[in-house]
């Protein structure tokens, strides 16, 4: 994946006052309620609409309940950073130790980096003088927080500082940051591996209400450290609750002795662990203030998500489907009293299930839509989750075809619908290079195009026409679409080249993206307001036709690209709501200027009121000509690579037998 530069910035305050590794930053485990960052408090984020995500009440927390979490965008960047007002003065030729607790979420891929000081002479903007130091590299590469800490020194004429945290567009959490005078990390590394652990779930019928802790390494040997322990039910804010050892030497205390109650269900448990380090050997006694760890009682309902949206169709009186279930019982802890049970029933028609077949599908053998339902049950609490699946007759993909654009000889619809196009510029229907039928649509990419005029209403917009595949007759919670065509671009290296579109902004359309693949864009969709699917930099550059073919089936949008599925963004029961007013265009786009026209061959476009499935996909691709996929690795058998082993596979055995005596291990 392209790696893109973040920047994290964590404006700090350095102090003469401060005790030493007393941590300075305000605010270090993003704990207390927010001002211009929600949650924050006065953290900033800029820009403010990208590039981050608080995590409030999270388990996963290393300290306290919240941390944040950075991930930019391809092609963008933002700073994370203490709200200018916050400095104070650094002292030149004093060593500072920054950093932070980092890890990846679940599934993060690597990141390589680094973070740095960079110091000014003066607080606010415009910043003046700025120096960085050469910084520390990093690699995050574990789900596992990990502390990062440099040492530094403050040159001269640095009179304040700011942290750097530099990383990739993949995302990234943080935690209990630190800047402190000294050589050893701070503030965040006071007292460690809490038990009960940070965030867990505790069955009280197992628990013997101890709380125990790792203390810290005293700053000079042989000095004893001590600690309060704050404990508090329900109540984040562990100040307001008890302490329930003060100022002692040790490293478990027990709840019920210490005066409280036992450990019940239905409530969460907050304590702190405060440490003081006697420090004989330096300049006396330190506080470092601990975080705020958390265990609950409190169950949490299991999730279900049952799939999403699909269709079907019948082959030889049968199709099985492929389902998506994701039962959740953890919710990030363990969940109270039992193991998950996930449950899925169908209703509405015939299918088989049969014993031994894989729960992750189901074979069925009549038309109609059919109702999926996973019930998730964790002996307490249940989540429910339904999606249809609509199974279709054989071979009547071809019925829901509402417009067909063939270009064999003009660029008029082969439907009986009359959607007729017109050519535009210089188009013209060329026979010289095909792959469909008589002829192919030419287009220079200046001036030509082809425009459906009854694909939009002449002066209102709001007025559905064909196009915009809702029927204004009919509340029609799942409005489907498919659009399919072939191309051969003369040249592909203009950002946002149109191929078949419906306008812009509010419409769908094929395009190039801003690299050398193409994009499925729907901006109609309710839930998001845009998405693109993407095709993993699939080049249609290099002089071959290629099929594309974009869906939307109720269910979420695909990309499918020469027959093979490129990317699928499911959407549970959505909706596509298409009304712009725009025209229907091929090789062009009403909403774009001409920079964006297509530049090559088009063939045969097609426009249908249903979301085909990926098998009616690759059927069509091979029906059309289309090789190299059947959707899977071909089997050893098949000579011709039409996906079927017959007559024709075994004449090209016996046409190569004296050449090749094993013709399909053979060139």
């Amino acid at each position: 994946m392209k790696k893109m530069l973040i920047i994290l910035m964590i404006m700090t305050m350095l102090t003469t006052s401060q005790a030493f590794a007393a941590n300075t930053l305000f605010n270090p485990g993003f704990e207390d309620p927010g001002v211009t960052v929600p949650g924050v408090d006065v953290w900033e984020m800029y820009p403010t609409d990208i590039g981050f995500v608080y995590h409030q009440n999270d388990a996963l927390a290393h300290g306290g309940a919240d941390f944040v979490e950075l991930a930019y965008p391809p092609n963008t960047w933002g700073v994370f950073y203490q709200d200018t007002g916050n400095e104070s003065p650094a002292i030149p030729g004093n060593q500072y130790t920054v950093g932070a607790y980092m890890r990846l979420p679940a599934g993060g891929s690597t990141i390589n980096g680094n973070f740095k000081v960079e110091w000014y002479a003066n607080a606010g903007e415009p910043y003046e003088n700025v120096i960085s130091d050469p910084g520390l590299p990093i690699t995050i590469d574990s789900e596992s927080w990990t502390l990062f800490a440099v040492t530094v020194t403050a040159p001269a004429g640095a009179n304040f500082g700011k942290i750097v945290f530099i990383a990739s567009q993949d995302p990234y959490y943080i935690d209990d940051a630190f800047f402190c005078e000294g050589t050893s990390p701070c503030g965040a590394v006071g007292a460690s591996n809490p038990s009960p652990a940070n965030g867990i779930f505790v069955d009280p019928a197992g628990y013997d209400d101890d709380l125990s802790w790792t203390n810290i390494e005293p700053a000079c040997p042989g000095d004893a450290n001590t600690v309060d322990v704050w404990y508090s039910l329900d109540d984040p804010n562990v100040t307001s609750g008890t302490k329930i050892v003060d100022k002692q030497a040790v490293s478990t205390v027990n709840i019920v002795t210490a005066g409280q109650d036992a450990v019940v269900l239905g409530h969460d448990y907050y304590w702190r662990v405060d440490s003081y380090d006697p420090d004989t050997c330096g300049d006396g006694e330190d506080f470092i203030q601990g975080s705020v760890w958390s265990f609950t009682t409190i169950n949490t309902a299991p999730s279900a998500e049952a799939g999403y949206d699909q269709n079907a169709w019948l082959v030889g009186g049968t199709v099985t489907v492929v389902l998506n279930p994701k039962p959740n019982a953890n919710d990030d802890v363990d969940n109270y009293p039992g193991p998950l049970t996930a449950v899925t029933s169908t209703t509405g028609g015939t299918f088989d299930t049969t014993a031994g077949e894989d729960p992750n599908t189901i074979t069925f053998t009549g038309v109609g839509t059919y109702t999926i339902t996973m019930l998730a049950d964790d002996g307490d609490l249940t989540d429910s989750d339904s999606f249809d699946i609509t199974v279709y007759a054989e071979d009547t993909a071809e019925s829901y075809l509402i417009a067909h654009y063939p270009f064999d000889a003009d660029a008029l619809d082969a439907t009986v619908n009359n959607h007729d196009g017109t050519l535009n510029g210089d188009a013209l229907i060329s026979a010289a290079d095909t792959q469909v039928g008589a002829g192919a649509l030419s287009l220079d990419g200046t001036d030509d195009y082809v425009y459906v005029v009854d694909s939009a209403h002449p002066t209102d917009a709001n007025v559905v026409t064909w196009a915009d595949f809702i029927d204004p007759a009919i509340s029609d919670p799942n409005n489907q679409v498919t659009i399919s065509v072939w191309i051969k671009p003369t040249t592909w290296t203009a950002a946002y080249t149109q191929i078949v579109s419906k306008g812009y902004p509010g419409g769908y359309r094929l395009t190039r993206g801003d690299y050398d693949g193409v994009t499925y864009v729907t901006d109609g969709m309710p839930w998001e307001g845009g998405t693109v699917w993407g095709s993993d930099m699939y080049s249609m550059g290099d002089g071959e036709w290629h099929h594309l073919v974009g869906t939307w089936d109720g269910g979420g949008g695909a990309l499918y690209i020469d027959g093979n599925f490129q990317y699928r963004m499911p959407q549970p029961h959505g909706t596509l709501l298409i009304k712009n007013g725009m025209q229907l265009q091929i090789g062009a786009n009403e909403g774009a200027d001409s920079s964006q026209h297509f530049n090559g061959l088009i063939d045969d476009v097609r426009i249908y009121d249903v979301g085909l499935s990926h098998a009616e996909v690759l059927k069509l691709y091979i029906s059309q000509g289309g090789s190299g996929t059947c959707g899977e690795v071909y089997k050893a058998a098949d000579m011709n690579q039409d996906c079927a082993i017959n007559l024709a596979d075994f004449a090209m055995f016996a046409f190569e037998w004296l050449d090749c005596r094993d013709p399909i291990t053979c060139p």
